[in-house]
């Protein structure tokens, strides 16, 4: 292999021996990362070969940064990886030869020859030895202490569909910041990013970048450029890296998928033994068996199913679908018909949630009121810390749900934007979380949706295409691939909710039509798993066109309350499947007053709130308040919705409370993270560190009142 800076070929190395120094306490070079990045422990770098890799316990470190303190000396710093269970140990290579083992995330070498060009990188290993993907290639001198007048370092993270390239500023004393970025790869003119100060709002260039059109596996040498105009050069940046995207293989749809062969159903006094064969000739991923329309039971193992005889109805008819990797059924196969029972029970699926009308009811049987935070997840654009502190939400806040915001790393950021890895290990946080039984609803945030990449309606772009990741698939199916995945992964624990679309758009026929096209397919795979479905209008499920002035929402004008039963019927409980509940947003839509002037006055929002509240009881629709806050830009309005929803205008028990609460309906606010701008914390606190009311985010913002919500009595 031979390293090389610009055109200078410097020819084939030989292997070298280093010494490790003894671990820094600090590395000078983090004082030019951002500050909100700073100490982050990010879990993941997309890499693997499937999809599944995606959520592999075994996740490569990311966001290698090296540092010469010295002539000869280099420190190495990474985001550390993770493993299934231990602590995981890094492999430190340098020029393709492993050096050392360790279980730090820093490490010093030095013995470096001060005129070559040397090339690191570090792999994540676990207990078995087991290896992870590596990281970018780090390429660079161990020459001369650091320039501070050039990008310190650049950073690259593989995906599927391309490379997220990050760099910080100059630290040098310098009046300004650089004017321009360009992103090169190696050996070619044509830079692949042009990044520019904004001269009306002077504010600086962006330090990231995903570049696309990546070929899998082909690696390539990139570096950064730093321009104080655009023709003068001010330096490249200390390093380059050497990286490839990855091929990642989506399970697809297996051609002609077949019906199973019934090849019995047996019954006796209390079960029914289902027996089958299959037509493919692989076994698919699952058979999914129904009295009728009636979903009763799924295996994954084996041909036979044994089902209670209570959750088959008398005289139904057995038949069974075969269900690929990818979500697809295929048709019904032929019916065997069986006495079952005269007393078919109402919860046919121990320890699981499930709905009752209007009411969610937990594992036990008890009303499950979801109450609790948006928090940043997987692949996210804010990285306060999740993974750690479910003590902190469990027992301080008292929360019983959080909804775990996601991206997909695979399309570049969520809009195009920097994504932070701090908690990329979704499993890790589902585990951490479920296992105080904490719900976790899991909603995607990918750019897609709400009118992005070619979508005029606020829904999923089905175009084919259209999904950035070169796969010929629109953002539709690529979004309902990436659903299928997660459905398979946690369809065993009931604590874990789907969202598959964050605020959607006004069309409701194409919203229902939409959804119905994803829950068709994570119903296959996850037919027991709480499915949360968000409203139509960006969630907020009233159109800006409606005319209701300040009297209460027009049902026909709502998805919830139109479109609600029969996705119900269909896709819940009426067909033997887990429950689907409805999310509402409230923000500034709710107040306005429309066909008027203004906003109504809180007596009238909070009719409005509880008019909406009996009518979803009189259709028996579940629904729960998904976000709430107060953005700078509509103050007046949100915090009304905050203000008569979590503060005032409700009474329970004698006490003031807001609407929600009076009328028994979950509320979850946004956001954890500082950085939302709707903070549940005081200004000057961690979400994870408010013990007491008084630490909580005050009126205008929903902190003090979330938390007098979950601290309630009862």
């Amino acid at each position: 292999m031979t390293y090389h800076s610009g055109a200078a070929n410097r020819g084939p190395t030989r292997r070298q021996f280093f010494k490790i120094g003894a671990v820094s306490a600090a590395l000078p070079l983090l004082g030019a990362c951002s500050s909100d990045e700073q100490g982050q422990t990010p879990q993941q770098s997309d890499s693997g070969e499937s999809a599944s890799a995606l959520f592999d316990p075994l996740k490569p470190p990311t966001q290698l940064i090296g540092a010469v303190s010295a002539a000869s000396v280099m420190t190495l710093t990474w985001s550390a990886g993770s493993v299934s269970s231990g602590v995981p140990r890094y492999q430190v290579y340098v020029d393709d030869e492993l050096q050392l083992e360790t279980d730090k995330t820093l490490v010093t070498l030095d013995g470096f020859a001060d005129d070559r060009i040397h090339a690191f990188f570090v792999r994540t290993i676990d207990a078995d030895g087991r290896q992870s993907a590596s990281t970018a290639q780090l390429v660079r001198e161990v020459a001369t202490p650091d320039d501070s007048s050039r990008p310190p370092f650049l950073v690259a993270i593989p995906a599927a569909s391309g490379v997220q390239f990050r760099w910080a500023h100059p630290t040098g004393d310098r009046n300004s910041t650089p004017a321009e970025y360009r992103l090169f790869r190696e050996g070619e003119v044509r830079p692949l990013a042009v990044l520019s100060a904004d001269r009306v709002s002077g504010s600086a260039p962006a330090t990231h970048f995903f570049a696309t059109g990546v070929l899998p596996s082909v690696e390539n040498e990139y570096f950064v450029v730093a321009y104080s105009d655009p023709s003068t050069e001010i330096g490249e940046s200390l390093n380059r890296v050497r990286v490839s995207a990855y091929d990642r293989t989506w399970p697809r749809a297996v051609d002609n998928l077949q019906a199973p062969d019934l090849a019995e159903a047996k019954q006796d006094s209390a079960t029914v033994t289902v027996s089958w064969s299959y037509n493919n000739s692989s076994a698919p991923f699952a058979c999914n068996v129904f009295a009728g329309e009636r979903f009763i039971g799924q295996q994954t193992q084996g041909t036979e199913l044994v089902v209670p005889v209570d959750r088959i109805a008398a005289g139904a008819s057995i038949n069974l679908t075969a269900v690929d990797d990818a979500g697809y059924s295929s048709p019904l196969s032929a019916g065997v018909e069986v006495a079952g029972s005269n007393a078919v029970r109402s919860r046919a699926f121990d320890g699981e949630f499930r709905t009752d009308g209007f009411a969610i009811l937990d594992p036990e049987d008890r009303s499950f009121i979801p109450v609790g935070s948006n928090m940043s997840g997987l692949d996210y654009f804010w990285n306060e810390k999740v993974i750690g502190e479910s003590a902190a939400a469990a027992e301080n806040w008292r929360w019983n749900t959080v909804r775990i915001g996601c991206g997909m790393s695979d399309w570049g950021a969520i809009s195009g934007g920097y994504l932070y890895f701090r908690n990329n290990d979704l499993r890790r946080i589902v585990d951490e979380y479920t296992s105080r039984e904490i719900v976790v609803v899991l909603s995607q945030f990918s750019k897609g949706a709400q009118g992005q990449m070619g979508s005029t309606d606020g829904l999923l772009n089905t175009a084919p295409g259209s999904a950035p990741d070169g796969t010929g698939r629109s953002i539709a199916e690529a979004m309902t691939d990436w659903w299928v995945e997660v459905a398979k992964i946690f369809a065993d624990n009931p604590y874990v909710w789907i969202n598959p679309i964050n605020e959607p758009g006004g069309d409701l026929d194409g919203l229902e039509g939409q959804y119905r096209s994803m829950l068709t397919r994570i119903r296959a795979v996850a037919p027991r798993t709480p499915i949360v479905l968000d409203a139509a209008n960006f969630a907020n499920d009233i159109p800006n066109s409606a005319t209701i002035g300040a009297g209460p929402v027009d049902p026909e004008q709502s998805f919830v309350l139109s479109r609600g039963p029969n996705l119900m019927n269909d896709f819940g409980a009426a067909r033997g499947y887990g429950p689907v509940i409805f999310s509402i947003h409230v923000y500034s839509r709710w107040p306005v007053n429309y066909g008027g002037d203004g906003r109504i006055n809180d007596e009238q929002l909070a009719a409005r709130m509880r008019t909406f509240v009996s009518e979803a009881r009189r259709r028996g629709v579940p629904f729960f308040v998904g976000e709430t806050g107060v953005e700078d830009w509509a103050t007046e309005y949100d915090s009304a919705s905050v203000r008569v929803g979590l503060y005032e205008q409700g009474l329970l028990d004698g006490r003031p409370v807001g609407v929600w609460q009076e009328q028994q309906v979950g509320v979850l606010a946004w956001h954890t993270s500082p950085f939302s701008g709707m903070p549940v914390a005081a200004d000057d606190r961690d979400w994870f560190s408010v013990t007491d009311v008084s630490e909580a985010s005050p009126q205008p913002d929903a902190g003090v009142g979330l938390w007098n919500y979950s601290h309630s009595p009862g």
